[in-house]
């Protein structure tokens, strides 16, 4: 797919400075912007917008940290070749499938079902009585556009560019799949009864989905690195969203309780 930047501190020119006192705010605002992510899936309608301005925000973070070498150098630049952006979709695609048919195998297409949660989620935030076509093109719209955008700015590029200073291409590699993994319990796997303001915890298939979610990242990750750039990982990742908007839309909508 072409050449990889080298973020790693083994090259022969020591880390930018500014990189090694980064890492630890780039943490914290990862945690700070899963807080957001919270509110937005769990606060109800009144908090939903939270959720687009959270990858708002993630997208906009490297202008405020970043000048435009430092944005090149995390991955703000073209690709070469338009293969690898059709193997990108492809493998996105592949994926979101991959993960449904994972999840079938294991638990039906029960309330353990990843999709079967988001497709829950969902229907609470929407008004009643919007027709098929409106609501794929509520869900599919933002999931295109802004979770793409703003995961792979953050979770491809400026968090793992700011911890390859302090640890290494690899740890930071492993550290933004788990991070990325992690966060996504938030969709499956940790439930928020909002009646009681209680969580609950769905181990088995929570575990399953924190897996999965890190392997997706890992992925994504490869496409970024063996790009040069950020774009590849977010059509991958775009691609991802609409496969599982299909499997939503075409096989766990219909099963839904009225």
């Amino acid at each position: 797919m072409g050449s990889s930047a080298n973020w790693s501190t083994t090259s022969s020119s020591p880390p930018d400075p500014r990189r090694l006192r980064w890492w630890p705010w780039a943490l914290l605002v990862a945690v700070l912007l899963a807080g957001v992510r919270a509110a937005g899936l769990w606060g109800g309608k009144a908090w939903a917008p939270l959720l687009p301005l959270g990858f708002v925000g993630m997208t906009l973070l490297p202008w405020w940290w970043l000048d435009a070498g430092q944005r090149a150098e995390m991955g703000w630049q073209r690709a070469q070749g338009r293969w690898v952006y059709l193997k990108a979709a492809a493998l996105g695609l592949g994926l979101s499938l991959a993960v449904f048919l994972v999840f079938l195998a294991a638990f039906g297409l029960g309330p353990d079902h990843a999709y079967v949660t988001v497709a829950e989620a969902f229907r609470r935030q929407v008004p009643a009585g919007l027709g098929a076509p409106v609501l794929v093109a509520m869900f599919t719209l933002p999931a295109r556009l802004f979770s793409p955008v703003g995961e792979e700015v953050f979770f491809r590029g400026l968090l793992p560019w700011t911890l390859s200073a302090r640890f290494g291409q690899r740890w930071a590699t492993a550290l933004e799949c788990a991070m990325f993994g992690t966060v996504h319990l938030l969709h499956h796997g940790l439930i928020f009864h909002a009646a009681t303001g209680e969580l609950t915890l769905r181990p088995l298939s929570g575990a399953l989905w924190v897996f999965c979610m890190m392997g997706v990242a890992w992925m994504f990750s490869r496409v970024r690195q063996r790009s040069g750039s950020l774009f590849p990982a977010m059509l991958c990742h775009a691609a991802f969203n609409l496969g599982m908007a299909a499997c939503l839309f075409l096989e766990v909508w219909p099963r839904l309780p009225k």
